[in-house]
């Protein structure tokens, strides 16, 4: 009896500890894969991923090195940029709204900073800013940004 319960007791310590292997290191913690930074000129913002297929692809593809784009003003809305990359669409019809981030075309994302209505996929969500907070950080024109896993 008392080798059952001590048996029990040592199986439930070390899945409460996190005994199970996954992880090599750890004084390393795991990585919020639902978090990202924006970063341009010097400036950084930081937004949270849907729980779509292609947010999850998107976080996969961070995982390992932050992403470089030029996105290019379009519409007085939007600012967009090739992603080099194609990640699984799931198309809807959607009123973006400023702060919104879309895959567009499978391999495009936009970040929104009006208003607009087209077909995309959620990618994610710009943190907490206002709408003429978030035109001031992508400013007028073309800009550049790294996109990176919030570690």
């Amino acid at each position: 009896m008392y080798f059952r319960f001590l048996t029990s007791f040592i199986a439930c310590l070390s899945l409460a500890t996190g005994c199970s292997g996954s992880s090599s290191d750890p004084s390393t913690p795991p990585v919020d894969m639902s978090k990202i930074s924006i970063s341009a000129a010097g400036k950084s913002i930081t937004a949270t991923l849907s729980q779509t297929d292609a947010a999850k692809a998107f976080a996969e593809k961070l995982k390992d090195s932050p992403l470089t784009i030029e996105l290019k003003e379009y519409g007085g809305f939007e600012k967009v940029g090739p992603l080099g990359f194609s990640l699984p669409p799931s198309d809807e019809s959607i009123s973006g709204v400023p702060g919104d981030i879309f895959l567009y075309a499978e391999n495009q994302i936009t970040i929104f900073y009006g208003n607009s209505n087209w077909s995309y996929t959620r990618l994610g969500k710009v943190d907490g800013m206002t709408q003429s907070e978030l035109k001031a950080f992508l400013g007028t024109g073309d800009i550049t940004v790294t996109i990176s896993i919030v570690r």
